[in-house]
């Protein structure tokens, strides 16, 4: 699944409502909005540190190659998993 810093961003506002740290209802719809644009904004750069800084460790398992040529050459494509891991 693909990180999206404003979804991230309004899952924070989403739980700061949960958690009773926000009511909408108290505050002006200005008030809120700003709110709610400062945490997609704080989203959006959470996510973007995370895609530029993050190390992916993986191991890919080749199931089955197809079109082997003998000798020195390009074969494949291959086909297989990867899992790994961000560090």
């Amino acid at each position: 699944m693909a990180m999206v810093g404003v979804e991230l961003g309004h899952n924070i506002v989403n739980a700061l409502m949960a958690a009773g740290l926000l009511n909408p209802n108290s505050i002006g719809s200005d008030q809120y909005a700003q709110i709610v644009a400062g945490w997609e904004a704080i989203g959006t750069a959470i996510v973007t540190y995370i895609q530029t800084k993050a190390i992916v460790n993986s191991v890919v398992t080749v199931a089955s190659v197809g079109g082997v040529t003998p000798g020195t050459g390009m074969s494949g494509p291959g086909t297989g998993t990867a899992q790994g891991t961000i560090s």
